[in-house]
Formats: C-alpha cells, structure tokens, sequence
C-alpha cells in the first residue's frame, strides 16, 4: 500500500524458551516468489519474526486498528444485527471503518493521519479535496480493493491470535502475501462475531474514546449515507493519530494488550512479544545515551555485534551492555540476524549466479558453472574494497585463508572448538555488517567481486555462529524448521559443512562454493519453484539434467527483510512510549522511559 511504503521510509529499510510449542498454522508457509528465490524470508525467518513479534506484522504497523475493529463489530451487534436495515457482520464493520477513513482524511483535510497506514486514504483524499458534498454513501464506495477492508485484508489474524475472539481456539496465518501486500487466502474461518473478555474491553475503551460524536450518539454507524460535518467530528475522535488525544481510553488498554499485561503465562508468544518491545525501547534509550539515531540497521548491529557504530564512521562501535532482564529475547533476536545473514549471503551468491546463466543463452552445465569465475579478478576486487590482502586467486584459497585475511585466523578459532572463540569481536576482524555495507551500499553484489564477498560473509557468520551460540539458543532455532529439506537454516548448514569429508575450512574455495551453490542455490531455487509451479514467472532458472537454464528474469537486490519491525516501532510511537521529530527520527517519551523502568523492574519484564 502506498501509505504503508512511506512508512518504511521514514524507517530507512534500505539501509520459546526452549521447550516452546511453535505456532500452530491454519495452513502452510507460502512458498518462494522471485521476490524470495530461496525461501529464506517466507519459511524459517517468518516463523522467527512471528514469534519475537507475534500478532504484529508487517501490514497491521497502527495500534488504533486493533482497538477500532472490536468497537466496530460489537457496534454492529448492538445496533444493526436482527433489524430491518442489517447489512450484515462484514459490510457493517467495512463501512464503519469506511466513516473513520473518509471522517480523519476530511477532518486532516485531505491529508492521512500523521504515520500512515490507513488504509483507503489514498482514495479518501480524492474524495476530501473534491467539490464538496453535503453526504457521501459509504456502503457504494470502495475504499479498498479488499471486500472485508483491513480487516480481511491485514487486521484479522493478528486480532484471532491476540485472543480477542471466544471461538478462535487455533493461531490464523499472520504472514502477508508478496503479490497482493495483503493476508494470504485461504484463512481459517473465524466466527468474528462473538468478542472475548479481552476484546470487549478494547471495544468499551474505543466506544468511550467517540462516545461524544454524534456518529454514535445520534445512530448514523448503522446507516450507510452519512453526513460530511457528522464524518468530520467522528473522523477527529476515531482516526489513527487522534490515539494521541490525551481523552482517549483506548491507548492505555492497548498498551496492557500488547504487552501481555493481562497473561500470566511467561512461555507463550505473547510474552515473547512483550520482551521484543520491551528491547526495541531499551535499544532507543541506548542509542539516546550514545548519541546515535535509532533505526532498522542500528537495532541489528546492537543486538547482533553487542556495540552502535557512530552514523557513517568505520572501526569499531559503541559497547552496548543490556540489562540482565533482556538477555534472553535479545539472544533469541540474535538468531533472526544470524538467519538473516545467511540470508543475505546465499541470495547474494544467487544474484552472481543468475548473471552468469542468463549470459549462456542454451544453458550452462553444472561442472561448468565455477569456471565462470577468474579467481585472480575476485582476490584483487576484495583486496581493493575491503582494503586487505587476499591472496593471488580467490578460488583456490582456502576458507581458512580467506577468513585469516578478513582477520579471523582458523589456528586460533577452529570451529571444532567453538569455546575458543566466545567473545571474538577484536580489532582488525572484518564483520558481517560491514561486509554486507560494502556488498549493498558500494553495489559490489552485482560486481565481479561479488560471489568472492557472499562467500566470505557466509564463512564469518557460519564461524561465529558456531562459536557463540550455545545450545540453548540453537535447539530454539532448530525449532523453527519444520521441513529439513525446504526450510534452509544455518544451524544446518553448519551441520551439512561439518559432514565435509575433511575439514571444510582447508578445502579450496572452488570446491567449497561449488557444492554450497549446487545443494543451496540451484536445487533449492529449483525445489521453491516448483512449489508455486514449475515454469511460473518466481523461476530465475530452471533444470535441464545438470544444466541449468536461464528464463531471462533478474535478481539484483539480496536484502532480506525484517518487516515485522517498522511496524513495532510504529506501535510504540502510536502507544505514546515513542515519538518523531522534525525529521522523523525516534525518540523516547517521558511515558516510554517510565514504562520500561517500570517494567524491567518487574523482573524478567513481567
């Protein structure tokens, strides 16, 4: 959605305790599109972020809505339902919701309310700033192309699985569809109409929140023509900003919700998403005190390397140290970055491998594929960027060496010793975050060195993910591959370089790179392709024996994605714990700062 693409600007994208029962899912993952060659961020990185952030994705980014649709439904039953005018559950709730979209977008005159994400307000705003007209018929416009609004469209699943509904005893899918940016089909049918406990009372603190706007107390919620002036004032009351309104109930009764104030239970998901929130405003105060702005790419180096690099400086960062009642959801946001280095690494090599096979019209073989590359070229691009010495020929170096001129010596740290290297973020040592800098932002991904960095990038994360992570942690990641053969992690393919005849680390280049693209590139673009049908536009290549053929499509961006994030942040800044300046940069509230003291102090964040 257009509104929902600010957003992420504004968020500079570009740039279970153990024993836990995973998720339970209406129906499976979908598989890899092109815009997910691998399945890197819609299987085992969903499941993660789904539940580090659960019932918070990336299409439901605005507190308001999961306050507004319970008031909605629970309007509809006690005004509309059984009468001679009822429009039914759905149509009444869209077009309620209607009247808070047209009424916020009238009432900011034209304009969407402040953070976006209001659905329909594109074609509100088209409305708003026509001639204007004494009333608008809410039931005749479509606002969305969505029949069921944002409800069928982002809201629903994360309202089911928040518990807001009596009848819904199973999690609903929360993943979003690639193609459509909305829910995918084929949910669970949900009996909506039946408000649990918990639902009811964000629906008595929204209806408390508008009680004095004529749009309730005069009736026109059940009526499909309302007034301009009547949208007007609801629109002032009901829209996503006015949450800020010092008189609205509502904020306080979603923050208890969202942070899990009301559950006892510290291993459900819903603990686990009251922590990550509870991280991300520890990380804003953090980089406060530092100096530094909080963004996406900040969070990851805190909670990945334990340190904030000054913005734009090399070397080495701030040491950030994080309270004890962290430690544990910070580990486990951890594993989502290792995964997604190894993300970024694989797609990165993928994106060297199509360009190779799209350059051989009648397709390459597979024992072909690696002469493609001059390795004397790779080692003096990587000396050149990373401003190191790496060696003659890149291909016929071995892991080790490559690792030793990045600054990790093998002698020192084997993987075969994981203990040896806990805590081995020195000076001198090329991480994975300035790897990746130097891949995306100086485009070396598309260049000649880019499969010889990918390489090196997969090599340093698989070292220090062997050497760090404990047990625990790993068995928690392991937990979140349902299908070994599909779901790519990298505690597996540590386990699969581990079965090296040999040390992997004292193979050559070649031969290492040779097997990782042919076992996690071609089969496994191959195997995702055929999951959404063989042939389909998702396909970069496909197999013909050992010979892989190009169809003419690219693939030039490997970024993986952390979606679920800009959407927390923006929870924040609706509850009130969060705020932007002037220039959209996030900062704590006074509010923020007590809630966090307040509820660290409660040990273990509960």
């Amino acid at each position: 959605m257009a509104e929902y693409a600010e957003l992420n600007k504004v968020l500079d994208l570009d740039k279970l305790p153990d024993q836990m029962a995973l998720l339970r899912w209406s129906k499976e993952l979908p598989s890899a599109s092109a815009q997910d060659p691998l399945g890197l961020n819609l299987r085992v990185s969903a499941r993660l972020a789904a539940e580090l952030l659960h019932c918070i994705t990336s299409i439901t980014p605005r507190a308001r809505y999961y306050a507004f649709f319970p008031w909605a439904i629970e309007d509809y039953a006690k005004s509309e339902k059984g009468k001679m005018s009822d429009r039914g559950l759905i149509t009444g709730v869209v077009v309620r919701e209607r009247a808070m979209v047209l009424g916020a977008v009238l009432h900011h005159k034209g304009q969407a309310c402040e953070g976006g994400a209001l659905g329909g307000s594109n074609k509100a705003s088209t409305i708003a700033t026509a001639l204007p007209k004494d009333d608008y018929d809410l039931e005749a416009w479509l606002h969305l192309d969505s029949p069921q609004g944002q409800l069928g469209a982002a809201y629903q699943a994360s309202l089911v699985n928040l518990g807001l509904f009596e009848t819904a005893k199973a999690e609903m899918n929360e993943e979003v569809d690639l193609e459509t940016n909305m829910l995918g089909q084929n949910q669970a049918e949900v009996d909506l109409s039946r408000l649990s406990a918990r639902g009811k009372k964000l629906a008595a603190a929204f209806r408390e929140s508008i009680k004095n706007t004529d749009y309730l107390s005069n009736s026109w919620s059940s009526k499909s023509v309302v007034d301009r002036e009547v949208l007007i004032e609801f629109g002032s009351k009901a829209g996503l900003c006015e949450i800020n309104d010092p008189l609205a109930s509502d904020r306080r009764i979603l923050t208890e919700v969202f942070f899990s104030c009301d559950r006892e239970n510290a291993e459900s998901a819903h603990h686990t998403r009251r922590m990550s929130l509870l991280l991300v405003l520890e990380c804003v105060r953090k980089c406060e005190e530092l100096g530094v702005q909080f963004s996406q790419e900040v969070f990851s180096e805190l909670i990945y390397l334990g340190e904030v690099s000054e913005s734009g400086q090399d070397g080495e960062g701030f040491p950030v140290k994080l309270p004890e009642e962290l430690v544990d959801i910070s580990k486990r946001w951890r594993v989502f970055y290792f995964h997604s280095n190894l993300a970024m690494a694989l797609q990165s090599i993928l994106v060297s491998v199509v360009r190779v096979v799209r350059d051989h019209e009648g397709g390459i073989a597979k024992s072909h594929l690696l002469d493609q590359y001059d390795g004397k070229v790779i080692s003096a691009r990587l000396s050149d960027v990373l401003d190191r010495d790496f060696g003659d020929d890149f291909m016929a170096m071995t892991p080790a060496q490559t690792l030793k001129a990045a600054g990790w010596d093998m002698e020192e740290h084997p993987p075969i010793h994981p203990e040896t290297i806990v805590g081995a973020v020195a000076t001198g040592k090329l991480n994975e975050h300035q790897i990746a800098e130097v891949l995306l932002n100086k485009n070396e991904v598309n260049g000649m060195g880019g499969i010889g960095l990918s390489a090196l990038l997969l090599f340093v994360a698989v070292l220090r993910y062997q050497g760090q992570m404990g047990s625990r942690y790993d068995n928690w990641y392991r937990n979140h591959v349902s299908d070994p053969t599909s779901d790519i992690s990298l505690s597996g393919l540590c386990d699969w370089l581990d079965n090296f005849e040999g040390h992997w680390w004292e193979k050559s280049n070649r031969e290492v790179l040779s097997s990782i693209v042919w076992k996690y590139i071609i089969i496994q673009h191959q195997r995702m392709s055929y999951d959404r049908g063989f042939g389909g536009s998702s396909a970069l290549f496909h197999l013909d024996g050992t010979i892989i053929v190009g169809t003419g499509a690219d693939y030039t961006d490997p970024r993986p994605e952390n979606a679920r994030l800009p959407s927390a942040v923006q929870i924040l800044v609706d509850l009130g714990l969060l705020e932007r300046d002037d220039e959209k940069q996030v900062a704590m509230t006074s509010v923020g700062l007590l809630w966090l003291n307040t509820q660290l102090k409660k040990g273990e964040g509960k």
